[in-house]
């Protein structure tokens, strides 16, 4: 059962990055975590002190186990408001974006 599993993952996969391609989007890497994946709508790599865990990140969304990788979504939220989130979600990746192009300005 498990390799049937595993082989049906990295298919997905396959057809998700072919996807991204086609889109016009480059997947530059995909990060295999020992403790396996999962996407979350909210959660699932909290705001932390860097040394709490590696997956957490810091208030610019730069992921703890990679600097380079950050995060522009709601997964660094700890819980969701009752209202509809999308404005402040697309907030909150306008003001990590800036915060990247003042880090790619200064080298």
């Amino acid at each position: 059962g498990n390799e049937v599993t595993t082989k049906g993952q990295r298919k997905r996969l396959r057809d998700f990055k072919i996807t991204l391609v086609r889109l016009g989007l480059l997947p530059l890497r995909t990060i295999r975590h020992p403790f396996g994946s999962t996407a979350h709508y909210a959660g699932g790599v909290p705001v932390g002190n860097m040394g709490d865990s590696p997956l957490t990140s810091d208030s610019f969304g730069r992921l703890n186990e990679d600097k380079k990788i950050h995060i522009a979504d709601s997964a660094t939220w700890r819980m969701l408001p009752a209202k509809a989130p999308t404005l402040t979600i697309m907030a909150n990746a306008n003001r990590i974006g800036r915060e990247l192009l003042k880090e790619f300005k200064k080298g």
